[in-house]
């Protein structure tokens, strides 16, 4: 098998790339070019119609008005590891996320449950205290949010 050497070898392979750059940005324009819009497609955005909830996640209703069958919980994810909110904060949030249709928060505490005893060292510095975790358990109520507390279990610590 004989290779090109020389000034040929580069032109073949600048060849090679210039198709290759022009068949990707023909791609590339004819597929934004015919895409079809999906039918879930946001026609107005939220502060148009007014809303803080995109369309999307607003749950289908049945003729009968009644909500979807399927969409029966909207629970929010709440990490508390990094930089945890102060326990003001939760008012306006709780308050926020009702609003959106939320029924729950799933809240992982990590190192931000105050345990006690022999697991005293796991707690971070700045740890919730028994009475902050009530308020937030209050809170929450206050909304009509159920609390899913997720705590770390042993085999998951690194």
């Amino acid at each position: 098998m004989v290779y090109k050497r020389g000034p040929y070898k580069k032109h073949s392979n600048l060849k090679l790339y210039c198709f290759l750059l022009v068949a990707a940005v023909l791609i590339c324009t004819v597929y934004f070019i015919w895409k079809q819009p999906a039918d879930n497609v946001i026609e107005k955005s939220a502060l148009e119609r007014g809303s803080f909830m995109p369309q999307e996640f607003i749950p289908k209703t049945e003729p009968n008005n009644k909500p979807h069958p399927i969409v029966r919980e909207k629970i929010v994810h709440l990490d508390l590891k990094g930089a945890p909110p102060k326990v003001f904060y939760y008012d306006h949030f709780f308050n926020l996320i009702s609003k959106l249709g939320a029924t729950g928060v799933l809240v992982e505490y990590e190192d931000m449950f105050p345990y006690q005893d022999e697991l005293t060292n796991i707690s971070a510095l700045n740890a919730y205290s028994l009475s902050e975790i009530q308020t937030i358990n209050d809170l929450a109520a206050k909304y009509s949010l159920k609390i899913i507390p997720l705590i770390q279990v042993t085999y998951l610590f690194q």
